[in-house]
């Protein structure tokens, strides 16, 4: 089933969002013989687009080009602007959505092999290979702004393959500061665990889970498996289902002819009446409303282009 992403464009050509079964994202590169990715989203606030949980090898550094954007790494969660840019390290587990409104967004990930080794060893490996700098929060210069402005529409050149590169070499600048801060190392035994507990509930969450059910994923217990949600999404194992499982009916309402009733089944809920109230308190419609509110907005959409 696809969630509700939000729309990603490379080179100006739309793509869909794929994820492996262990939350790996994959990305487009733009040259087969480029590890560098470039890309923008659009997040559209009234259909509550988001990006899920998921991490990918590459670096990753996100922009804001117009709204904002509530996302969370591990367990930290940042509110990103148009004057900040968010870098965030290879395995970590992230997600992101719209806070207010919609939002416009640039993407750059590459890895480590896009430099040589001299800067590898003493600059990349340094943040990329540091346990305590998962992310870090970089202000943006006048400069830079207008750098990141002109990746947007990026012509499939070198040359403008080189700028892109000469951008990401002064952002390692300014991340090498960080390498010389102690902060405490990301736990990697729970992110596993935690790992193992949402897998289970987007492969499952159609059945009827219990939090039992769920913390046996990750041969731990009902106390443990709760606080490692709290922890790393800020929710109950329960509450995070059941807003999967929404997110998972909000789409089929809007792609398919099934009936309510049926939708509700289909995702997982056996009481109609607990899906319906479940539904509006998270979109402020019921599903019936908000299958007729965003088809006629789709349909209004599609008549002005």
């Amino acid at each position: 089933m696809i969630e509700s992403h939000p729309q990603s464009k490379n080179k100006g050509q739309a793509f869909a969002m794929s994820f492996t079964s262990e939350l790996r994202e994959n990305l487009p590169y733009i040259a087969l013989d480029l590890p560098l990715s470039v890309y923008t989203q659009d997040f559209v606030h009234a259909t509550s687009d988001m990006v899920p949980i998921h991490w990918h090898n590459e670096i990753q550094l996100t922009w804001v080009i117009s709204g904002s954007l509530e996302y969370r790494v591990n367990n930290k969660t940042f509110h990103l602007t148009p004057n900040t840019l968010l870098f965030v390290n290879p395995h970590q587990l992230h997600t992101s959505k719209t806070i207010d409104q919609d939002t416009h967004s640039l993407c750059l990930n590459f890895t480590d092999s896009l430099f040589i080794d001299y800067i590898q060893t003493h600059f990349i490996n340094p943040i990329t290979q540091n346990p305590s700098l998962a992310y870090a929060m970089l202000p943006l210069q006048p400069n830079q702004l207008k750098q990141l402005q002109s990746f947007i529409e990026l012509d499939d050149t070198p040359f403008h393959h080189l700028e892109v590169i000469n951008f990401i070499m002064e952002i390692i600048e300014q991340l090498y500061p960080f390498t010389k801060e102690e902060s405490k190392p990301v736990n990697k035994k729970e992110l596993a665990l935690f790992y193992a507990m949402i897998e289970y509930i987007h492969s499952h969450y159609d059945k009827q889970l219990t939090v039992t059910a769920i913390a046996k994923q990750a041969f731990t217990n009902k106390n443990r498996c709760t606080a490692l949600f709290n922890k790393y999404a800020s929710t109950s194992p329960i509450k995070y289902l059941n807003n999967y499982r929404l997110n998972q009916a909000k789409d089929l309402l809007l792609q398919t002819s099934q009936s309510v009733s049926d939708i509700s089944l289909a995702v997982g809920f056996n009481q109609l009446s607990h899906f319906i109230e479940l539904f509006r308190l998270n979109y402020g419609l019921s599903p019936l409303k908000y299958r007729t509110f965003h088809s006629k907005t789709i349909c209004n959409d599609a008549i002005e282009k």
